[in-house]
């Protein structure tokens, strides 16, 4: 199963298999099945002794509690022991090997005795980092990553199934957020287009309003130094005139 590095730990398939707690109860049925036996049997030898002590130390002796043979229910429960480890094991591995970078703890395994006295793996988590990145460019992969590491056991567990349903909305949100900057971006690159067609036709028509205010000044300009000129060649050509003729009416 895989854990999200900031959620509550939770395992799956705990209940599976109930913890085996009657191999007491067997061997207290046993002693006292031995004890009885013992006490009806008859006495032969002379100290009082059981001839059947001899045996019977000898099989204490060879036949402890912890090594007795199991019997067909427990053997089975043993067998079914044995299969869930491998499973949880191959979970846990496959799991790891997808996550990478993602994996932030683990594998953790939860373990059962079974009725061999051997410890069996029935549960198992694996941590990753399930934080959206710092933009979403790089949620995107991320979200990503993180779905198929959820799913990468043959047998996704429903936490497994929950993580990547929320992987899949990550990157889902991430996708919304990043169309909505582009359109921001595509906006605010027509306004800044705009406004330099503006500027530059502004300036286009700043340049021909002062070409043609040059070029008016310049035709007032030559035509009264014209007028002056012939103005000033009649005068004095006048006043040239008139003193000739006073010279001459004097003279």
């Amino acid at each position: 199963m895989i854990q999200s590095a900031t959620a509550a730990s939770a395992f799956f398939g705990l209940d599976r298999f109930a913890p085996y707690n009657a191999q007491a109860s067997r061997n207290e049925a046993l002693s006292a099945g031995v004890s009885g036996q013992r006490r009806s049997e008859p006495v032969d030898r002379a100290d009082g002794s059981n001839k059947s002590d001899a045996t019977n130390a000898s099989d204490k002796t060879e036949k402890t509690p912890g090594k007795e043979e199991l019997t067909a229910d427990q053997q089975r429960e043993v067998q079914k022991l044995k299969q869930r480890d491998q499973e949880v094991h191959r979970h846990e591995q496959a799991h790891m090997a997808v996550g990478g970078s993602l994996v932030r703890g683990g594998p953790s395994y939860t373990y059962q005795t079974g009725p061999d006295d051997r410890r069996y793996a029935i549960g198992g988590e694996v941590s990753i980092d399930t934080s959206p990145g710092k933009t979403p460019e790089e949620t995107i992969p991320k979200a990503r990553h993180i779905r198929a590491a959820a799913l990468a056991p043959a047998d996704p567990s429903p936490q497994d199934r929950s993580i990547a349903a929320k992987a899949t909305q990550l990157e889902s949100d991430a996708q919304i957020e990043l169309a909505q900057i582009k359109r921001e971006e595509a906006a605010q690159a027509r306004e800044a287009s705009l406004l330099e067609e503006e500027e530059k036709a502004a300036e286009d028509a700043a340049r021909r309003q002062n070409a043609e205010a040059a070029s008016s000044i310049g035709g007032r300009g030559t035509g009264g130094a014209g007028t002056s000129s012939e103005v000033g060649f009649y005068q004095s050509t006048g006043e040239a005139n008139l003193v000739g003729m006073q010279l001459d009416f004097y003279a």
